[in-house]
């Protein structure tokens, strides 16, 4: 799972920087964090430049298209987008490591493809939901200034 779930709720709830901010920060922390990490390994022969090579500068380009992109996006849609994505992560994390303790039996891959569904439905839904009440407040606040004029 890595940090990426920590460090956008750090940057939003406890420094205080808005959603937008926290996100495209943390693509970018992320990304440059990961590139950093390879490099040992990269100079040591463990891993083949030829393949590491793309995913590094996937990994830029990703962190700044992705930066770029959420200026663009809603806050309430990333909002729900990553809540949706960390209990998708978690229900996997959870799942594997009680798997592993054999307090369950191994499931099937159809289980997490069902869970994922059910959790983009309810984001869908959630995103849906959202972008209903904001509109009844536009319609609200047009109807107000029309009767001030």
């Amino acid at each position: 799972m890595g940090a990426g779930w920590a460090i956008l709720p750090i940057h939003n709830f406890i420094l205080g920087a808005p959603l937008k901010v926290a996100a495209a920060n943390s693509r970018i922390v992320l990304g440059t964090g990961a590139c950093v990490a390879g490099w040992p390994y990269l100079r040591s022969g463990a891993m083949i430049p030829l393949f590491v090579a793309p995913l590094i500068a996937g990994q830029i380009f990703g962190g700044y298209l992705g930066s770029l992109l959420v200026l663009k996006i809603k806050a309430g849609f990333i909002r729900v987008f990553l809540i949706g994505i960390l209990f998708f992560t978690s229900f996997g994390l959870i799942r594997e490591g009680l798997e592993r303790l054999n307090l369950i039996p191994e499931t099937p891959d159809i289980v997490s493809v069902a869970v994922l569904v059910v959790i983009l439905f309810f984001v869908f839904v959630s995103i849906y939901k959202s972008q209903k009440a904001s509109e009844k407040i536009s319609n609200r606040e047009s109807l107000k200034d029309k009767e001030d004029v």
